[in-house]
């Protein structure tokens, strides 16, 4: 049985077979065709001899060691913490793995065996010593929502508050003013999922003087509970802010069984409920998001840059009749 022969020797077997080709193609030396394949810009040759021996290297297929790296995809791992209901996760991913697509970057869950990732992105609060152990893994790491690592490494914190804000200012834009916030919580890992959302638009509400309790309606997050609340109001106000996409469905559903017509927004973390109904989704973790965290990671892995980043984002409203997804 024939041994096996290392990547490494036969990879520079193929590198002086491919340089040695080109040379006796465009008659010059090895050396003259490795330094214009690799841009040496000091290099004294004419431009018909640099344009041969290109042209000759794409013919037959050759790539320097350096082109052949900048070819293999980036391998990226994901990580998050249970920051909203079951399943998020895979949302999430597969919105990394599209937008990663054409930068030539492979996502993946990560796991305790994950093995040769160039990066990480890590979603969610995580302790300094939890994030030191992933460190272990790559130390390109992109923090979202957590500025707990005293700037030793990129982050992206999304500014949630304002998503709130925006939803008022753009139903008082519209010249209205009976306002209702339903929507409801979930409870998971000892954290209550929609709480932040409903108090910060309640106060908002309440400093406008446009607080009504009628308006009002918390249950659970879920679809059946959006259209319980809906078809036993009383009344229902002019506009109405969905504090999440499942209960939204049940709620526009019953919109449509009374008749009525409010302008609706409806509160997306991750811009997965663009066809829940509503005519308006507020997107805290839009696509720009996801492509410029992977940027900025890159950015990293190539050594491009060696000082850390933190950005602040705030959600974007966006127009569900409107063809597309969340950029």
């Amino acid at each position: 049985m024939t041994d096996a022969i290392p990547d490494v020797i036969m990879e520079a077997g193929e590198k002086m077979a491919g340089i040695k080709e080109i040379a006796e193609r465009c008659n010059v030396s090895n050396t003259t065709v490795s330094r214009v394949l690799n841009g040496d810009a000091s290099l004294s040759v004419s431009d018909d001899v640099r344009n041969a021996v290109v042209e000759c290297a794409r013919e037959i297929g050759y790539k320097t060691p350096r082109q052949r790296k900048q070819s293999r995809k980036t391998r990226i791992a994901f990580l998050s913490a249970e920051i909203d209901r079951p399943g998020f996760e895979a949302v999430v991913l597969a919105k990394l793995r599209k937008v990663a697509l054409p930068l030539n970057v492979e996502m993946e869950y990560f796991s305790l065996e994950s093995r040769d990732i160039s990066g990480m992105i890590i979603l969610g609060e995580f302790s300094p010593e939890e994030i030191s152990f992933y460190s272990r893994y790559t130390k390109n790491i992109i923090l979202i929502n957590n500025l707990g690592s005293d700037y030793l490494y990129d982050s992206i914190m999304m500014d949630y508050s304002n998503s709130e804000k925006q939803v008022l200012s753009f139903f008082k834009g519209l010249g209205l003013e009976r306002i209702g916030y339903f929507g409801g919580y979930l409870e998971r890992s000892g954290t209550v999922i929609g709480r932040h959302r409903s108090a910060m638009f309640r106060k908002l509400l309440e400093e406008d003087g446009l607080f009504n309790e009628e308006f009002f309606k918390i249950s659970g997050m879920d679809e059946e509970s959006g259209y319980r609340d809906v078809m036993e109001s009383r009344t229902v106000p002019s506009a109405i802010f969905f504090g999440d996409p499942e209960y939204a469905r049940g709620g526009m559903r019953a919109l449509k069984e009374r008749g009525e017509h409010p302008v609706t927004v409806c509160y997306d973390n991750f811009g997965e409920g663009r066809d829940c109904g509503c005519d308006y989704s507020m997107v805290i973790f839009t696509d720009t998001v996801w492509s410029t965290a992977i940027r900025m990671l890159i950015e990293r892995i190539n050594l491009e840059r060696d000082q850390c980043f933190c950005i602040y984002c705030p959600a974007k409203l966006e127009n569900n009749a409107e063809e597309g997804e969340s950029k």
